[in-house]
């Protein structure tokens, strides 16, 4: 772990810190999507208005399909403006912020497709936030308590929760209870809890080996273009996770600053993950995400900050 100007800390110090992992969050509704699958509650197949209550979409024109919204080829965009957006982004504030559940089901209803079919890739936070839509429906429990009770008393990671205004760390996102939002970017987690949660991600065992599953290759774009010349790959796409075919590993991502990056079949033929956990600005310096894939190229990878994980046995 470092400080300002690269001052080396002792990991015991910091190790609870409490981050915002942000869209790292839909890792852990693709993986109550996975839950719900197994127990028979739904399946990757079903559209959407099987769950939610919506018109009956007109002229042959279908609702998406759960698969599709998990690997961003719904047709979704990332998001759509709403009453309250443009006043949040002039505040400073989580753009997300005060977007009710009524809203994304609102605007999900009036959203059809001339037919079911895979869009190319765009990543769109509002698919996420239907998918919580979704999972409420289909298991009769908020979002909040569902991932708080699956990540806690599952998983055992003790301190990933929703985001509810504590921590020990400053310039935390606002939420509200009953924003739509929250399924796409509003837990909280811990060093610690990610090393847990990497861990987990590499043994691959029970719902998590559906982590690896990559149902569409990711199609040429300015953005996939952009990360290419650093070197990161996107090649493919399943549950929420992001495929680089070319170095063998999978990596998901978030506007805040946070990245994991994980592989059980390295250039090493050593399972390896990296974490990157910072308290910058996503903008600042070198990306969290290039920083993750960087390291995951690495022969050996270091004990750092609160950010990188060693590679486990």
């Amino acid at each position: 772990m470092y400080e300002k100007d690269g001052i080396l800390l002792p990991l015991e110090e910091h190790i609870q810190n409490v981050y915002e992992i942000g869209s790292l969050t839909k890792t852990f509704t693709a993986l109550l999507i996975a839950k719900a699958e197994s127990d028979g509650k739904l399946s990757l197949d079903d559209r959407i208005d099987r769950f939610l209550d919506m018109p009956s979409p007109a002229d042959g024109r279908a609702y998406p399909k759960i698969r599709n919204i998990l690997s961003h080829t719904s047709g979704y965009k990332p998001y759509y403006l709403e009453k309250g957006m443009a006043q949040n982004h002039l505040l400073g504030r989580n753009d997300f912020y005060g977007i009710t559940k009524k809203q994304i089901l609102e605007r999900a209803s009036k959203i059809t497709f001339e037919k079911e079919s895979d869009f190319p890739f765009e990543y769109s936070n509002f698919g996420y936030a239907v998918l919580g839509l979704v999972l409420e429906s289909a298991c009769q429990k908020s979002y909040t308590e569902l991932v708080n009770d699956f990540a806690q008393n599952e998983l055992g990671l003790a301190h990933t929760r929703i985001a509810d205004g504590t921590g020990n760390l400053f310039g935390y996102w606002d939420w509200r209870a009953e924003d739509g939002y929250i399924p796409a970017g509003a837990l909280y987690s811990t060093i610690g809890d990610m090393i847990l949660y990497a861990q987990l991600l590499l043994e691959g065992e029970g719902i998590f080996s559906s982590c690896r599953e990559m149902f569409f290759e990711i199609g040429p774009s300015k953005e996939k273009s952009r990360n290419e010349k650093l070197g990161i790959h996107a090649d493919r796409i399943g549950r929420a996770w992001i495929c680089d075919e070319a170095d063998g590993f999978f990596w998901h991502t978030t506007a805040v600053p946070a990245a994991l990056t994980a592989t059980s079949r390295s250039v090493l033929q050593t399972k390896k993950a990296v974490v990157v956990l910072s308290g910058t600005a996503p903008s600042f310096r070198i990306p969290a995400t290039l920083i993750g894939t960087k390291m995951m190229g690495e022969q050996e990878v270091m004990k750092t900050s609160e950010s990188l994980i060693p590679a486990f046995p």
